[in-house]
């Protein structure tokens, strides 16, 4: 996977006015209005995780550290803008976002975020890239391929008609399907169960779209024939199955993953990326997610375009200025010292309720939510960088910052090295090794360590099936020339 693309004067000139303008932002929040502080965080923040491509020739466009630098768009850039900009409305700000607290109150949470992305910046760069073969020697089996395919398809589907049923159909409308908590006792998470389970199944489709998408972007087919047409049928439909699960569990994320996932296979596998089709799907996976949040946060009722844009945003996930700063700040009168609690208890994660039913809380969201935000209804995850202060104070956050830019380097490195069928080494890294850093930031460290252990066995032993030894393979999947692989550079323009 050495697909890179030079780096160019013009994309260095888009850094230097991100900085220019969190400049003046700067400027305005100490000489004009305060609010301005927002934004001006959540942009120099984004910078932070910009400047270390000014100082490269060459990057990888979907890489971990462009996962992190998505999670800071999406965690902390943009809800920044609307906390400054009163969006969707300032009561809805003041109320559920800042508290009703003075921007003095988010000060020293945000230089610590900004240190953190710097730490994270010297484990991921300062690690060196160490360039050992990993020969695999396996390719892909046609043969097994297209039938295990249909079979997690088919696995996939099952799954999400289950948990369909489980959640009720459509009644009472898609805002209530979260599986959310109607009560929550912090001690045991023993009151609800968001079926685990079903949704590992349900990511089985997931699997099978990157491995089809791979395999047919291997063996190029003009899109006009016959074959073609139902080739791109077939991925819709996994794409569409992909995608239906966290649609109908208003998780945005999820169902965006799923369509950046499915491009980053496209990348590697092709050189141009970029189709109308593409295009159309993107577009209306997009609108898919608009749609979701709205039903979800509205119940009905009808808003402006900037009230959805503000709720869409303000999403209370990731390396939040607002969420980090109310957890720092409650240490440890409301929230006490966690001391690793919090993160070694997703070891117990892949145990199922029914054989353990005295399982503890795993996910460390309903506590915020309910301690900090007064919610008994949904949680607030803290995000690495709160959970890390959570549990050992600051030298938790500068040296497991650290730790967690070398294990994002090691993780992807090791990728790199796979010498192996491309249809099968790809799926491998994009379905359980690229969003490893976005989960981190915007969730925890639990989904970022733990649940990508168990997501990477079960891709593993899916490719592991549908292939076969390099000598006993047929003629069709026998390795081809791929710009994917080898030293290949592209220039963006």
């Amino acid at each position: 996977m050495n697909r890179t693309v030079v780096v160019n004067n013009w994309q260095r000139i888009v850094i230097v006015l991100i900085g220019m303008l969190a400049s003046v932002f700067w400027i305005m929040a100490m000489s004009r209005d305060q609010s301005y502080f927002f934004v001006a965080a959540g942009v120099s923040i984004l910078l932070f995780g910009l400047l270390p491509i000014l100082a490269i020739k060459e990057f990888d466009w979907f890489c971990p550290w462009s996962a992190l630098i998505l999670a800071i768009l999406y965690g902390c850039t943009l809800p920044s803008i609307c906390m400054t900009y009163n969006l969707p409305n300032e009561e809805f700000v003041s109320e559920n976002i800042l508290l009703h607290q003075p921007v003095d109150h988010f000060v020293k949470p945000t230089l610590m975020l900004m240190g953190a992305i710097f730490c994270i910046g010297v484990g991921y760069f300062g690690y060196p890239a160490r360039e050992r073969v990993i020969n695999i020697g396996r390719v892909v089996n046609p043969a097994r391929l297209l039938p295990i395919c249909a079979v997690c398809g088919g696995i996939a589907f099952l799954a999400f008609a289950a948990y369909f049923v489980l959640n009720g159909g459509l009644s009472g409308g898609l805002s209530s399907k979260r599986g959310t908590i109607t009560t929550i006792d912090v001690g045991a998470d023993t009151g609800f169960s968001q079926h685990g389970y079903l949704r590992q199944f349900a990511k089985l489709g997931n699997i099978a779209l990157l491995l089809l998408a791979a395999y047919w972007s291997k063996f190029h087919v003009r899109a006009g024939s016959g074959t073609g047409f139902v080739r791109f049928m077939i991925l819709g439909a996994l794409l569409l199955l992909s995608v239906a699960f966290p649609f109908y569990s208003s998780s945005r994320a999820g169902v965006v993953w799923v369509v950046i996932g499915f491009i980053g296979v496209l990348y590697y596998m092709q050189q141009k990326i970029v189709s109308i089709k593409s295009i159309a799907i993107v577009s209306v996976i997009l609108i898919m997610v608009m749609f979701s949040t709205v039903v979800r946060n509205d119940g009905g009722e009808t808003h402006s375009a900037a009230d959805r844009i503000g709720r869409l945003l303000l999403n209370r996930h990731g390396p939040d200025i607002a969420v980090t700063s109310h957890i720092v700040q409650n240490i440890p009168h409301k929230l006490e010292y966690k001391h690793g609690e919090t993160i070694a208890v997703w070891l117990l994660a892949p145990v199922p309720r029914e054989l353990y039913p005295a399982k503890p809380l795993i996910h460390s969201g309903p506590v915020i939510g309910q301690t900090l935000y007064g919610l008994n209804v949904s949680g607030v995850p803290p995000g690495m960088v709160a959970e890390l202060y959570w549990n050992f104070h600051i030298l938790g956050v500068i040296f497991g910052c650290v730790i967690f830019g070398v294990y994002m380097k090691i993780t992807y490195q090791t990728c790199k090295n796979l010498v192996a069928d491309p249809v099968l080494v790809i799926p491998i890294y994009i379905y359980a090794v690229f969003p490893i850093a976005f989960k981190a930031v915007t969730h925890s460290i639990g989904p970022a360590v733990i649940m990508p252990c168990v997501e990477l066995v079960t891709v593993c032993f899916i490719v592991y099936v549908v292939s076969v030894t390099a000598q006993f393979a047929p003629a069709q999947s026998q390795p081809v020339s791929n710009p994917a692989f080898g030293d290949s550079q592209v220039s963006v323009t």
